[in-house]
């Protein structure tokens, strides 16, 4: 099963090579670099995997992700973040995984893949690596 992803990034270096990567790779991807644009996307299309960053311009991550789950309640969210944050708070907030940037793109696919293949309610348990807050080498 293909998936349709959505990258969202204020980086533009960086969501340019994200979204190249993963449409080499397959996947149906759009990108947004304001939550705006991410919201505008979401209103049209159906996604089914948000890769969210943490610290937007003007939104968060976050509120980004709860305004995109109401739209579409079964879309699955992973939060990239460029600090330290904690897993238990990301999947309360809504959130399948985090992974902590820079990222190897094995990793990132590795979420994806579970992600395409769970329910909006599955979680992996805490101890698959695909679940896990990630951290990726430098």
């Amino acid at each position: 099963m293909t998936c349709s992803l959505l990258v969202v990034d204020d980086e533009p270096d960086l969501l340019f090579a994200m979204t190249q990567l993963l449409h080499r790779r397959g996947y149906r991807v759009a990108g947004a670099s304001t939550p705006q644009q991410a919201l505008a996307v979401i209103s049209r299309r159906e996604i089914q995997i948000a890769l969210l960053d943490l610290s937007l311009t003007g939104m968060d991550g976050i509120e980004l992700m709860r305004r995109m789950k109401r739209m579409q309640p079964d879309l699955q969210v992973i939060i990239l973040s460029g600090y330290d944050y904690p897993l238990w708070r990301a999947r309360e907030e809504g959130a399948f995984g985090v992974i902590t940037k820079p990222c190897v793109l094995a990793l990132l696919e590795g979420m994806i893949t579970h992600a395409c293949e769970r329910g909006v309610d599955e979680y992996l348990p805490f101890d698959s690596p695909y679940s896990a807050k990630v951290e990726c080498a430098q």
